[in-house]
């Protein structure tokens, strides 16, 4: 199939239907991309061959944490296989390893709720967290938490991802003084201030790294995305449906956005390739504030509320092989 021109607006319906249906642009390139979400198309010049990224993927029921708990906001500590839960409305910390989850000893220095945690199984942050609005950020061993150096801006309902040693954490509210914009990084050592989100938000999600963020959401159920580059955010294509306290897992040009309220919660998933946002395979229970953790191709959420008040103890792994097929002509 002839598709020389796929990557340009002269190519008509096709293009067009697509582009509306998928959010994807049809590219030219001379080897298949990786990674590809769902539905994905591009054409392939070396082979001379349209193809498709036609797996979809699946979720299915982990096993229990050990305490249930709603998971604010948009924690992104580890991966799959070894994934670490932190706090929330109970002060524990639990691990995954892929098949159960481990109470670990001990606690945080500092009970947190609201806060944000990022980093690894064996090298974890959290910081802030509230009401009242705190500053304390403590980090993880994978065998206890030590107090570290506080964040700059007191605040709640904020988010974070990245590394124990290059971490991030952007928007939140404080009480009486609304919500925040301010975007602090963490060297391993100290937070220091970087460029401001440019529509401040509270209740938002986030993945990505220290120099290749994604924020998207946000209280008042925003569908605003705003991506970060290790010195100021741009302004992205908006979610297709607006929504706040879901969770994000991956990267900045492959990410997952999972749950939350808009404003009854949700079960929707929606994928970004770093370009535009595309509707995904739903998670099995409609849930918000819970936290994740992963990548597109194994990604884990746990935790949460289905209905405010209530506290979840679930989890549910995501599990998707890209699985091309070639585009033929009838």
């Amino acid at each position: 199939m002839d598709c020389s021109g796929c990557n340009s607006s002269g190519d008509g319906e096709l293009m067009t239907d697509y582009k509306t249906l998928k959010g994807f642009d049809v590219k030219v390139v001379t080897s298949n991309p990786s990674p590809v979400a769902l539905g994905q198309m591009w054409y392939n010049s070396t082979d001379s061959q349209l193809r498709v990224n036609k797996n979809v993927g699946a979720w299915a029921e982990g096993n229990n944490l050990n305490t249930a708990r709603m998971s604010p906001y948009g924690s992104t500590a580890g991966i799959q296989t070894a994934a670490m839960a932190c706090d929330g409305t109970t002060q524990s910390t639990e691990e995954y390893n892929g098949t159960s989850w481990a109470e670990q000893t001990p606690n945080t220095n500092t009970a947190k709720t609201n806060h944000m945690a990022c980093g690894t199984q064996t090298a974890g942050l959290a910081a802030a967290g509230g009401p009242p609005p705190a500053l304390l950020s403590e980090e993880y061993d994978g065998t206890s938490w030590t107090e570290g150096n506080d964040m700059g801006t007191a605040r709640y309902q904020l988010v974070g991802f990245g590394t124990q040693t290059a971490g991030l954490g952007t928007g939140g509210y404080v009480t009486g003084a609304g919500t925040k914009g301010e975007t602090e990084e963490y060297n391993g050592a100290s937070w220091a201030e970087s460029g401001d989100l440019n529509t401040t938000r509270h209740d938002l999600m986030g993945s990505g790294t220290q120099t290749a963020g994604i924020v998207s959401g946000g209280a008042s159920y925003s569908a605003d995305s705003e991506e970060y580059n290790g010195t100021g955010w741009t302004e992205g294509n908006n979610l297709n449906e607006g929504r706040n306290d879901g969770a994000h897992f991956g990267i900045q040009t492959a990410t997952f956005c999972v749950g939350g309220k808009e404003p009854t919660r949700t079960n929707i998933v929606e994928e970004y390739n770093g370009t535009t946002w595309a509707t995904g395979t739903a998670v099995n229970t409609s849930a918000s504030t819970m936290s994740a953790a992963g990548t597109t191709t194994l990604g884990l959420v746990w935790g949460g509320t289905s209905n405010g008040s209530n506290t979840l103890d679930r989890s549910e792994e995501w599990t998707q092989a890209a699985e091309v097929q070639d585009v033929t002509s009838s």
